[in-house]
């Protein structure tokens, strides 16, 4: 796919499309080629992007991605800036898919699951925690601190217990609200 403006630049899905698949590579140039504002970077198995990058699915993923931001463009730990940016979608009850605004299960109670990962041999996850908010966070704890890969349930509650993680209700205002509606519809979505 050529990309109108810049001439020259064969950038497909985007600057930093797969490489694997023919996109992110230089076409042809054309004589009065532009050079794009972004670098075409192509990313390699076997090594990083010499430029930092964060990327998103969710539609509140833009002001998460702006509170990891900062310390990953200043140089900081990738990981830090990940597990900071989940913690705005973690505290926002707002977001009823995760997190403290998360909706809760069919008996009223909200779950908080996360997993992170550096590489095949480090990584970490969380699942099935009730009192804990910041998964990513416990997650981050569960890779660098044990040899396990996943924690679940109580034994994760337990663990975030031990490392210092303050334990609070998960279940937010608006999403109670919402189960109590759906609970008394008889238990049909809205």
């Amino acid at each position: 796919m050529a990309n109108d403006s810049h001439p020259g630049i064969n950038t497909g899905a985007g600057p930093l499309a797969d490489p694997a698949i023919g996109r992110g590579f230089p076409a042809e140039p054309a004589a009065d080629a532009v050079e794009p504002p972004v670098p075409c970077v192509p990313i390699m198995a076997d090594r990083s992007p010499s430029i930092p990058m964060m990327a998103s699915t969710w539609s509140f993923s833009e002001r998460c991605n702006a509170a990891g931001w900062p310390a990953l463009a200043a140089g900081g730990d990738p990981m830090a800036a990940v597990v900071g940016a989940c913690r705005v979608a973690e505290e926002d009850p707002s977001i009823d898919s995760v997190g403290f605004g998360g909706l809760p299960d069919a008996d009223g109670d909200v779950t908080v699951d996360a997993c992170v990962m550096r590489s095949p041999e480090s990584c970490g996850g969380v699942c099935a925690m009730r009192r804990h908010l910041h998964d990513a966070r416990v997650a981050r704890l569960v890779m660098e601190r044990t040899s396990n890969h996943l924690i679940a349930g109580e034994a994760a509650d337990r663990f975030a217990e031990r490392h210092g993680c303050e334990a609070r209700s998960l279940l937010a205002p608006s999403a109670r609200e919402a189960w109590e509606r759906w609970r008394a519809s008889g238990g049909h979505a809205d």
